[in-house]
């Protein structure tokens, strides 16, 4: 047996899939019936269980020109799980051919070590991701931020006083100021989803939403989601004078979730390698991470036709991927 596919439709059986191993919230069927709302997409966990390893992964299936392509839903999830079978890699690629995919875009979690689930040929680096490693003490991670961070949370005990965790207030504020935010970073991959997948994210309990008031008003709010192992930096939105907020407030985070002892903070990295968002968090003196992801190609000939069809080179595995899907 080469695995097996537990629906949206068994949120239960997907919740006890994951149960015991290390995992973060990409990989919960919270995150993925929420991009669901968006994309529409059949999503699943596939779970493979042998008498020597169990691993999961969620993967969402996409059509294209009648042919199916996989994609792990938007966050850092992957295949995670506990043992090792050298027979997995096989099996897995065999199961996707079984159900007839062309080929698999596999994101991968940084903090999860999933390097024995994997073929090295497969795996692509993107982008660069920095995270905090929460089991160091509050004195190092201050001592690691950069001179401009300590100036900037110099006062962090008296703003505390105007720190917001009321999720309705919040929640009215992150929506009236989402789409606007990023519609005017021009970051469009942000603008994508769906009022009824933020409305449900933002509900969940595993998603923690901290805000920054001034004079009753709220000006900035950053949403993190979490589960016992990694917390992952979402969102931070903003008026114009909240701006210089958000250090403050992945500094609390950063307090919530070591009391919670959560050992991991991912703060996700910048739009391209060295931009300003990535100099932000830099900044943080946080561990470097590389942003993984598994391109697999298990239906050869059809991956071929297709991207030759729009006049694309089939080898090429460094650009887009599946290339076939480049505008």
């Amino acid at each position: 047996m080469y695995g097996e596919l537990i629906p949206l439709t068994s949120p239960e059986k997907w919740r006890q899939a994951l149960a015991g191993l290390q995992h973060s919230f990409a990989h919960t069927w919270e995150n993925s019936y929420a991009m669901n709302l968006t994309t529409g997409n059949d999503t699943f966990l596939y779970v493979y269980e042998s008498e020597r390893a169990k691993v999961v992964c969620p993967i969402s299936e996409r059509d294209y020109k009648g042919f199916k392509d996989i994609v792990t839903p938007y966050g850092f999830s992957g295949f995670t799980g506990r043992g090792e079978d050298d027979k997995f890699q096989q099996n897995w690629k065999n199961f996707a051919r079984e159900k007839n995919y062309v080929c698999g875009y596999i994101g991968l979690n940084p903090v999860i070590d999933a390097q024995s689930y994997l073929d090295a040929a497969d795996i692509s680096t993107s982008n660069t991701l920095y995270v905090f490693h929460l089991k160091n003490s509050l004195i190092e991670l201050f001592n690691n931020l950069s001179q401009n961070r300590k100036r900037q949370l110099k006062n962090f005990d008296f703003a505390q006083k105007n720190f917001v965790i009321d999720k309705a207030r919040l929640t009215e504020f992150f929506l009236a100021n989402y789409f606007d935010f990023f519609a005017q970073k021009e970051a469009d991959f942000m603008t994508g989803f769906s009022v009824e997948t933020l409305k449900f994210l933002l509900g969940l309990e595993q998603v923690l939403m901290i805000g920054y008031e001034e004079n009753g008003e709220v000006k900035a709010v950053s949403v993190f989601s979490h589960t016992p192992y990694v917390a992952d930096y979402l969102y931070n939105i903003s008026v114009e004078e909240g701006r210089a907020y958000a250090v403050p407030l992945i500094w609390y985070a950063v307090h919530y979730f070591k009391s919670k002892q959560v050992s991991f903070l991912n703060l996700g990295g910048g739009v391209q390698p060295g931009d300003s968002i990535a100099q932000f968090k830099m900044r943080f003196g946080p561990d470097v991470y590389p942003l993984n992801a598994a391109k697999q190609v298990y239906n050869v000939e059809t991956y071929a036709k297709l991207c030759i069809e729009k006049g694309l080179d089939p080898q090429d595995r460094q650009s887009y991927f599946p290339l076939y899907r480049k505008n």
